[in-house]
């Protein structure tokens, strides 16, 4: 290696490496690590009004934002675990397999479904959401 200084050049390679190493843990640092069970949503992601649909451990989730903060909601039925969808015009969520219906607050209100629409954790942790438990 003619110019190049053997020592220099591992050392600068060393460093190099060092730097790469120190920046990627940094990064892994500033998210949060997740149970399998759980998602991480930018709260960026979550409108202000209206809902959004995500996928948590495979399952639908709502989220939506309220006075109090961002609520989640499965949309899975109660009944059959068919997935429910929100029909605007009525106001209320409603089950294609059965005809489960649930209002706004995911409380039955008809059908055969035998409860309500399961609440699911929600934790803010700095811009972000983890949602499931």
């Amino acid at each position: 290696m003619s110019g190049v200084d053997r020592r220099e050049l591992l050392l600068a390679l060393a460093g190099g490496g060092a730097l790469t190493a120190a920046a990627t843990l940094a990064g892994c640092s500033k998210k949060p690590a997740l149970k399998p069970t759980q998602a991480l949503v930018p709260l960026s992601d979550v409108p202000k009004t209206g809902r959004t649909k995500i996928l948590v451990a495979g399952r639908p989730v709502e989220l939506r934002r309220t006075e109090k903060g961002v609520v989640a909601r499965s949309l899975l039925c109660s009944h059959f675990g068919c997935t429910v969808a929100w029909n605007e015009e009525r106001q209320v969520y409603v089950c294609p397999c059965h005809e489960g219906v649930y209002d706004a607050s995911g409380a039955v209100v008809g059908g055969p479904p035998p409860q309500g629409l399961a609440s699911v954790p929600v934790v803010v942790s700095g811009d972000d959401l983890i949602v499931g438990a």
